[in-house]
């Protein structure tokens, strides 16, 4: 829920930013361009062509370094590994799952095999598979690597 928050917060603040843009790029096209027979079709065409080129610098600005954000699992892996407990039981030993977001082009994809293997300790780490749609992941990270940990035998009380 605070992710879709954030997200709805991310998009509100964008939205807001581009619309005022816009108003101001009206405002100096108008005193750029004299009126004509193309005048309204010269300035359409330069508004959006300059609104084309601000959003692909804000948003190439926003590829920067992130790290891997914890997420939920995705449902077949939660599934997966509810079945397992349902047969060895949930104990101390038993494996854990985990997930985190990431940016497949960014360097935080780069950072993914160890932020998991910091997160499951000593124990046998299994790569569960990516998925991209319905994972509740930032708009800047949309990817979702899971991931099941099995305890260290010495981990085990």
């Amino acid at each position: 829920m605070f992710k879709a928050i954030e997200k709805a917060r991310y998009w509100r603040a964008f939205l807001l930013l581009s619309a005022l843009v816009e108003l101001k790029l009206d405002s100096v096209l108008d005193k750029v361009i004299k009126s004509s027979s193309c005048a309204f079709l010269r300035k359409t065409l330069v508004k959006k062509t300059l609104l084309l080129v601000l959003t692909t610098f804000a948003l190439a600005g926003c590829g920067g370094s992130f790290e891997p954000l914890p997420q939920t699992l995705s449902p077949v892996v939660q599934e997966a590994l509810n079945k397992s407990y349902e047969r060895y039981g949930k104990g101390p030993g038993a494996p854990r799952g985990f997930a985190f977001c990431y940016s497949a082009t960014g360097s935080d994809a780069k950072k993914l095999p160890e932020v998991a293997r910091q997160t499951c300790g000593r124990g046998r780490l299994e790569y569960r598979g990516t998925d991209i749609f319905f994972s509740d992941c930032p708009l800047l990270q949309p990817n979702r690597a899971n991931f099941i940990c099995y305890p260290a035998a010495d981990d085990t009380p």
